[in-house]
């Protein structure tokens, strides 16, 4: 959670980081609520519909994909043909709050990819070696890293154990552990915390 303080212009609380864009021309943010969320891209059904930002002849599509949290969001680069997932689906420990929400995002995902060449899938951070170890959450040392970049491949192999979980738990698909529902009560961390 960042920290927030009162702006005197915006008359509410922002983050601290965003204080440096408040008063920059020709510049908006993005707030902090679902609606503000899905105001900012002017999308009128979420999640399924998909918007365009147009950065002059290069292309992001943007749709919702919600599961880990509801408000949500998948890139695509038109130019790069990189698939940005977030925290939705990443190498490593992918914890997953809304199972059936997450399941549709997968599903959206892979009608994409189906339609669309795709380079690379890339989520948010990364919490596995190149060989399989499970980081322990909070650690800033890494050594060995898996690279962020996933295959649409492991997508669809991460998709496809999907389909066969019934019950909350962790499923390890070779890149990625999806935990379902196991965020609040028991994780794979060595380290586990408390989740406000």
């Amino acid at each position: 959670m960042l920290p927030l303080q009162q702006h005197p212009l915006l008359g509410g609380q922002i983050p601290m980081t965003l204080h440096q864009f408040v008063d920059r021309p020709n510049t908006r943010y993005m707030g902090l609520t679902h609606e503000e969320m899905v105001g900012f891209w002017g999308m009128t059904n979420y999640p399924e519909e998909r918007v365009t930002l147009d950065l002059g002849g290069r292309n992001i599509f943007i749709w919702g994909s919600p599961g880990h949290v509801m408000s949500e969001f998948a890139y695509y680069d038109t130019y790069t043909q990189i698939l940005y997932t977030g925290d939705m689906f990443y190498r490593g420990r992918c914890y997953i709050s809304f199972w059936d929400r997450w399941f549709d995002s997968m599903k959206r995902l892979i009608a994409f990819v189906d339609t669309h060449p795709v380079t690379h899938v890339i989520g948010c951070h990364v919490e596995i070696s190149r060989t399989g170890e499970d980081y322990p959450y909070g650690i800033t040392y890494q050594p060995d890293e898996a690279p962020v970049q996933l295959t649409v491949d492991e997508l669809r192999h991460a998709y496809e154990v999907a389909k066969t979980v019934t019950k909350p738990g962790i499923y390890f698909t070779g890149s990625v552990f999806l935990c379902n529902q196991t965020r609040g009560t028991t994780t794979i961390d060595k380290n586990p915390y408390a989740y406000s």
